[in-house]
């Protein structure tokens, strides 16, 4: 049973029946920019898959042969910023095959060019260092990567020398690319903030949570409910929470009844705790998802700043995390005051990140320039901080939204 399905029973038996609806939300992160090294983006033509040694931006429908490395770019959020959706490559054997244009991107298509000077009868030496190196770079990317594609605008070609043939020793090409790389804390902000959603405007109460973690990955995330409006008194209230089960384990007691045991502080003694892990339609457990539920139904106390209701969650950043989040979505947030109506509330988020820890001092080799004093031996004590790496936590958590 649910929590809500257990607040309409409780409620309805006490006379005080809220009716609320949670939706679980998921939206897509706006990632802040990214800074990298730039590197030569070899783009001298648009829309020609007939062309040798050149790279081919396609806005329409790759055209391109065999012959050629073909790289497909989905645009992100951020402008400017694409990420790579398909790779074909064949430059050693001609078996590439073309490409789908991604929606509102492109793609970038090359090869090497041949040499027909070189040969009998002679010819234009389509080939160049510029575009090889370019190519052997290009030669590197994955599906998924993201890059920041810089001087290009789609219609002219990016060059300072547009009087010389682009197989030309002294062409210049001016468009550059480079991975686009974010803090992974400042990426996760602004994930969480997108999950949880926009504000209630009518909200009456908002759930708050602050996280502490240590250098073991051991967290405990006070969660509280602060009223936003003195006037209304709130005899109930609940919301979702989700976490990323893979970076995260969660360490709260769990009865044989199901109650998630997190309560810290009641407002008073006939509040009743109905939290529990989120059930599917099979009655299992949801991994990373739980349900927080409190109610009082039989007398006056309410929440308060002299009466709070604080909840404490406790969790485990698995080994290879450094970095997790736990949020409510403001959408699954419900309430209900003491005249039986029903009330808005808002969400919230928090971050887990692991604490950087001092290494353990080290005896300096080196004698003190100072004089040596009594007891003191001229030892220079010293301590060097430790550098935690943030890995794994966004892609993971990513990936099971994405999922969801």
């Amino acid at each position: 049973m649910s929590i809500k399905r257990k607040f309409a029973l409780l409620l309805t038996a006490a006379l005080l029946c809220v009716v609320c609806g949670g939706l679980w939300v998921a939206a897509e992160q706006e990632h802040p920019e990214g800074t990298s090294e730039d590197r030569l983006f070899w783009v001298t033509h648009y829309n020609d898959g007939t062309v040798e040694g050149a790279g081919v931006i396609f806005t329409e429908e790759d055209t391109a042969g065999g012959w050629w490395l073909h790289v497909a770019f989905a645009p992100t959020k951020t402008a400017g910023v694409y990420e790579i959706t398909a790779i074909t490559n064949g430059l050693s054997d001609g078996s590439a095959t073309a490409v789908e244009v991604p929606e509102g991107g492109f793609v970038w298509a090359a090869n090497y060019g041949n040499d027909y000077a070189s040969m009998e009868g002679g010819g234009i030496n389509y080939t160049s260092e510029t575009c090889t190196s370019a190519i052997e770079y290009a030669k590197t990317w994955s599906v998924g990567e993201r890059f920041a594609v810089h001087g290009v605008d789609f219609e002219s070609v990016p060059t300072s020398t547009s009087e010389l043939n682009w197989y030309d020793a002294r062409y210049v090409c001016t468009a550059t690319i480079a991975p686009h790389q974010t803090d992974p804390v400042a990426a996760l902000h602004a994930e969480l903030k997108a999950l949880v959603g926009a504000d209630n405007e009518n909200a009456v109460f908002a759930w708050s949570m602050e996280a502490e973690t240590d250098e073991k990955g051991l967290a405990t995330v006070t969660v509280t409910v602060n009223s936003l409006d003195a006037a209304i008194a709130l005899k109930s209230v609940g919301g979702g929470v989700i976490y990323d089960h893979e970076a995260m384990t969660l360490l709260n007691d769990i009865s044989e009844e199901n109650e998630l045991d997190c309560v810290t502080t009641l407002p008073g003694k006939n509040w009743e705790n109905l939290s529990c892990p989120r059930k599917d339609d099979n009655l299992n457990n949801i991994p990373g998802e739980l349900e927080l539920g409190l109610v009082n139904a039989t007398d006056n106390t309410v929440i308060s700043t002299e009466t709070p209701l604080i909840l404490t969650l406790r969790f485990r950043l698995n080994e290879g995390y450094d970095l997790g989040g736990v949020y409510i979505p403001t959408e699954s947030v419900f309430g209900g005051d003491s005249e039986l109506n029903e009330v808005a509330g808002n969400g919230t988020y928090a971050i887990l990140q692991r604490a950087q820890a001092p290494e353990t001092p080290v005896e300096s080799s080196e004698e003190s320039s100072e004089p040596p004093q009594p007891g003191d031996g001229g030892i220079v004590w010293f301590a060097l901080l430790g550098a935690t790496a943030l890995v794994g936590g966004i892609a993971a958590w990513k990936s099971r939204r994405a999922e969801a």
